[in-house]
């Protein structure tokens, strides 16, 4: 099968990794000992001994690659601590992790590859593959390997590296720091615009997205925030408040307070303010759709309430799954006001407690004595934490502040 081949292949039966190979280079190249290799943004292919292999393996070859590049292996071997580095381990244990995936989603053992079987002969114990991240796995391996009396040393000098990183990738990863954090970037975009890809082709159920889940997780584990980072409030308000009638509705259940069953996490309510003016680039919306996407996934919310503004509300939008998310259409791009959001924040509200995360590059009227009082009637009952996005990245949260 030819590269044109393999390519529409990708296209055809995997969309999640669309955006990715639009973002890279697959080249022919004779000189190489394997059938396929990549450098950490280039995948280089020998034909001659990619067309012995079966088809099925010859795109399973491929994927592999892609796999490489989607979890920046190159680049994460140069962040590796210690003098000494083994380069032969370190394929071996990224290798594996990404032969189980593959087997796992398209049902395809390549021969001769590295799979949880052989790294489990030479640890001489089982492993949980599920669990293990590379640096995990090549931990292992190093530990193993130092221990004079195994021979395990011997053992990963005979592994096969089928779809190795090239010594080229060194180099490359540890040139311009900000021309690696750029294409880290672009993977990682790549990434969640593949899974948007993969959703509209239906469940993401035993998809990419979800044997990858580890690549499409959120900066914030929210989970933490509002389970921990927020349970001294809630007590405070939970001595304070007598739980309401259970046929009463109440934007927040203070059921929350005490972590236990899935049926008390699906009570959960939130709502979420997006500042969607002109001073918020794409990366930084971008982002934090990544978030929302995130806070319904941990925490399985039944419902979230987003609000977009600029200097004024310009949509409110019930979100009741994660895949909701998908439609939803950005709406603003002009000043910056708090002001009008917090009017409806205190109205809405009518006494009844409530959780808002509200997503800013802090670039607004927070400094007026209006937005104070504002902020301060809302806060007697509710709780805001304001998480300031810029450049495409989460730089804090604040609790009823920015």
């Amino acid at each position: 099968m030819n590269l044109k081949k393999l390519r529409a292949k990708v296209v055809l039966e995997d969309s999640f990794f669309i955006p990715l190979l639009q973002k890279i280079e697959i080249k022919q190249n004779s000189e190489i000992p394997a059938p396929a290799a990549t450098d950490g943004r280039t995948i280089y292919v020998n034909e001659e001994l990619m067309n012995i292999m079966p088809e099925d393996q010859q795109y399973a070859t491929l994927l592999h690659e892609l796999l490489h590049i989607a979890y920046l292996h190159s680049k994460r071997f140069t962040e590796l601590k210690g003098n000494k580095k083994s380069q032969q381990a370190w394929n071996i244990a990224t290798d594996c992790i990404i032969n189980e995936k593959i087997r796992e989603a398209k049902k395809i053992q390549i021969d001769g590859a590295i799979y949880k079987e052989d790294i489990e002969k030479i640890l001489n114990k089982e492993i949980k593959i599920e669990k293990e991240t590379a640096e995990t796995l090549y931990k292992k391996l190093i530990d193993k390997a130092n221990d004079d009396e195994s021979g395990c040393e011997q053992e990963i000098q005979e592994l096969p590296e089928k779809g190795e990183l090239t010594e080229k990738a060194n180099d490359l990863m540890e040139g311009d720091t900000q021309e690696i954090e750029k294409f880290a970037k672009e993977v990682r975009k790549a990434l969640l615009e593949g899974q948007v890809y993969e959703r509209q082709r239906g469940t993401e159920k035993g998809t990419w997205s979800e044997i990858l889940k580890d690549l499409l997780t959120p900066e914030i584990d929210w989970k933490k925030v509002i389970k921990q980072k927020l349970q001294q409030e809630l007590d405070k308000f939970a001595r304070s408040y007598q739980r309401p009638h259970r046929k009463k509705s109440s934007i927040f259940s203070w059921q929350v307070i005490y972590p236990g069953p899935s049926k008390v996490e699906k009570l959960l309510k939130v709502t979420a303010v997006i500042d969607t003016s002109g001073s918020m680039d794409r990366e930084d919306l971008r982002k934090i759709l990544t978030e929302l996407y995130g806070l319904i996934q941990q925490f399985r919310i039944s419902e979230m309430t987003v609000i977009q503004h600029d200097t004024e509300i310009q949509d409110i939008t019930t979100i009741r799954s994660k895949n909701e998310l998908k439609n939803l259409e950005i709406r603003g791009r002009g000043g910056t006001s708090y002001i009008d959001v917090l009017e409806y924040l205190v109205r809405k509200s009518n006494g009844r407690k409530e959780i808002v995360i509200w997503f800013t590059d802090g670039y607004g009227d927070q400094d007026t004595n209006k937005f104070q009082e504002l902020l301060k009637q809302f806060t007697r009952r509710g709780i805001i934490y304001f998480t300031k996005v810029r450049n495409g990245k989460i730089e804090k949260i604040m609790k009823n502040q920015i």
